[in-house]
């Protein structure tokens, strides 16, 4: 990721008041609002296809099975920002039972 561009910037942490599937509209009021381009544009989400405690950061990229992230590269016209990816899917792993007879 470059990070020249963060240098002595200000950022503004943005958390959507829509449904989640619907988040694009915030996205795109908020960039519309403040000017600022696409490829200044981060989106932290969280992403079933990566195990939980995984990040992963892309620059660009499809929404994969997420709504919220179809909804915004729907509203935005492109794929083009940065996605910071939070893994939340849970290995899989035999449950152990203990066995236990009612007679």
């Amino acid at each position: 990721m470059d990070k020249e561009w963060l240098i002595g910037e200000k950022i503004i942490l943005v958390k959507p008041q829509t449904y989640m599937n619907l988040s694009g509209i915030s996205v795109k009021k908020f960039k519309d609002f403040f000017k600022i381009e696409g490829d200044k544009i981060i989106i932290i989400h969280d992403d079933i296809d990566t195990e939980v405690g995984k990040i992963r950061i892309r620059k660009t990229g499809g929404a994969g099975t997420h709504n919220g992230m179809k909804s915004i590269v729907q509203e935005l016209g492109n794929k083009d920002f940065y996605r910071i990816k939070i893994g939340v899917r849970k290995t899989r792993r035999r449950a152990r039972f203990s066995r236990i007879c009612f007679e």
